[in-house]
């Protein structure tokens, strides 16, 4: 008895000892899960540290957090990092601290009627449907919720939510060569209002609202 009970002293000095720091950071947690990379038939979270990133494939258990599937969470997180852990100790545990936010995730058409490239042939300028032949301006959607394009002097890419009429962009982003004259402030500016969409034959209109910010003509 007396030997299991050092047994068991020698092993908590070692946790202790192993022991560096404790730190708490806030992590973004997506709706849905994939697929662990050490372990393909179970399911890792998906988190980032800020809204603006994108997620990565969180592979360890958060102690205390009990996940729900169709909810975007924002979660403080307690870390505790060890230095040389024994055998079957992980280099780093998580612990739920709070859940400072958690709201169900906007659902995903699966219809992927906006899954073309659509170049743009008209844009609101200064309260005016103008037309934009020239600007060689387009906007691709993926069935990966990924969107790219164009938007006159370079290339765009970002995340879009799409559900029944509503069409959200998000996490845009775009490389950085100078235009002189060109549309691009606008078109980004828009795209970050879009709000709602329709579409014709072969036409996309993105609204704010009620106000038609772009028209765009599907690509043959």
């Amino acid at each position: 008895m007396i030997h299991k009970i050092k047994g068991l002293l020698s092993i908590l000095m070692i946790l202790v000892a192993s022991q560096i720091h404790a730190q708490s950071v806030v992590y973004y947690v997506a709706p849905n899960q994939a697929d662990c990379s050490s372990n393909a038939s179970k399911k890792c979270f998906l988190i980032k540290k800020n809204i603006d990133a994108a997620y990565s494939v969180f592979s360890s258990d958060i102690e205390g957090f009990y996940y729900e599937s169709g909810f975007e969470y924002i979660i403080r997180v307690q870390i505790t990092a060890h230095e040389n852990p024994p055998v079957g100790v992980p280099a780093a545990t998580y612990k739920l601290i709070e859940i400072l936010d958690k709201r169900a995730a906007m659902p995903i058409n699966t219809d992927f009627t906006l899954e073309y490239k659509w170049m743009l042939s008209k844009m609101q300028i200064h309260n005016v449907l103008t037309k934009q032949t020239k600007s060689k301006a387009f906007i691709t959607f993926g069935r990966d919720l990924k969107v790219n394009g164009f938007n006159s002097c370079n290339s765009f890419f970002g995340g879009f939510k799409q559900r029944e009429n509503t069409l959200l962009f998000e996490s845009l982003g775009a490389t950085k060569m100078f235009c002189e004259g060109s549309i691009e402030d606008v078109f980004m500016a828009h795209l970050a209002q879009v709000t709602t969409y329709k579409i014709t034959k072969k036409s996309l209109y993105l609204y704010h609202d009620n106000t038609v910010l772009m028209v765009l003509t599907k690509a043959k």
